[in-house]
């Protein structure tokens, strides 16, 4: 299983198109739990957003490419 958290805030284009993507990757892989943070209602001290982690690892800031995130979900699987 792998941990897929993103990091947003509101009315924030990027952040909108990076949860749909990760949306419609949790839903082709069942092993990826997804979560949706908003950065105002976490303790987190993080500042840019969109920011997202794998499995407490800090995978990318902004827009992310689907395939290298499914090569490090796959590899964290196996």
């Amino acid at each position: 299983m792998s941990y897929l958290v993103i990091y947003i805030v509101d009315n924030c284009e990027t952040c909108n198109r990076v949860v749909d993507s990760a949306k419609a990757l949790s839903n082709n892989y069942p092993n990826v739990q997804l979560k949706i943070r908003n950065i105002k209602e976490s303790k987190s001290k993080l500042s840019i957003v969109p920011a997202v982690f794998i499995n407490n690892n800090l995978f990318c800031y902004g827009d992310f490419d689907n395939n290298k995130l499914i090569e490090v979900i796959t590899k964290q699987s196996s």
